[in-house]
């Protein structure tokens, strides 16, 4: 018996075209076209429950539009006195807070003016801060405000008035 590279190819080779002709089908190609077919299910079963899901939610969303809102409590009215007080007390806090922050703004205007704050500066300072600021200019107005202040500080330090 030849043992060589050779001839164990041709046997090989002999082996294969026998089962090709005996009709011996290859395993792994049956085994992948198996499990093809099941992956293609598995997908269509996929689609199916994702439509399911979508159907179901926007179910969901259509009954709770339909739903009837809850009534709101209704408000009883309070007597006279009480209406008068309580009025009265919103009023005494709103004069409170504006009393405050009128305070904090003329001691504002005392120390920048007590420390030779120019105007110039302390509109800059001020627009940085002011509600109103659009936000696309916010960054440059505090750059400006940063810049202006250093300089006023550094004129406070070398005796600048």
């Amino acid at each position: 018996m030849d043992n060589t590279n050779a001839e164990r190819q041709r046997r090989y080779i002999a082996r294969l075209k026998a089962a090709a002709a005996r009709g011996v089908s290859n395993a792994p190609d049956q085994r992948v076209a198996a499990l093809e077919a099941e992956l293609a299910q598995a997908k269509a079963h996929i689609t199916a429950l994702e439509k399911f899901l979508a159907d179901a939610r926007k179910a969901i969303s259509v009954a709770r539009r339909q739903q009837p809102a809850a009534p709101k409590p209704v408000k009883t009215a309070l007597p006279p006195d009480e209406e008068r007080d309580r009025i009265i007390k919103g009023l005494k806090t709103r004069v409170r807070n504006l009393t405050a922050e009128l305070r904090m703004a003329r001691e504002w205007n005392e120390i920048a003016k007590n420390r030779g704050m120019s105007f110039a500066t302390r509109t800059t300072i001020m627009k940085a801060f002011h509600p109103d600021l659009p936000a696309s200019e916010k960054a440059a107005a505090y750059d400006a405000a940063l810049k202006a202040m250093t300089a006023w500080l550094a004129s406070l330090s070398r005796g600048r008035t």
